[in-house]
């Protein structure tokens, strides 16, 4: 799946930050009120289910810029409903993490966010 595009205000918190934990407080809060299908959360279910929404809990793993955008390297943990799979068909729950890069350039305000991939 390609990276998930979008313009958002959110994220000009992040722009503004001064400090490494202002910038990680705000990608922290931005990601959280993103609409759950920019994060690519789905590909990192490991038994098929969904994703259970209003589960994240974001972490900022590091922040940097790279020429001129901004990158953040973010840990997400997240529940993953299995249906059907024990007794009377009833939903398992189990923990899913993923690492995750969102890329905004200062600029525009364009983000993209893709599953890390090291």
């Amino acid at each position: 799946m390609p990276p998930q595009s979008t313009n958002h205000n959110l994220f000009a918190h992040v722009l503004a930050a001064r400090t490494d934990a202002d910038r990680a407080a705000a990608f922290r809060h931005a990601l959280s009120e993103l609409p759950a299908r920019i994060l690519p959360l789905q590909q990192a279910t490991t038994q098929g289910g969904l994703v259970k929404p209003r589960s994240m809990e974001i972490t900022v793993l590091n922040t940097h810029r790279a020429g001129r955008k901004w990158i953040g390297r973010i840990g997400v943990f997240f529940i993953e409903v299995v249906g059907g799979c024990n007794c009377h068909d009833d939903p398992v729950e189990a923990n899913g993490y993923c690492v995750i890069e969102v890329s905004l350039m200062p600029d525009n305000g364009h983000v993209t966010v893709r599953m890390a991939t090291d």
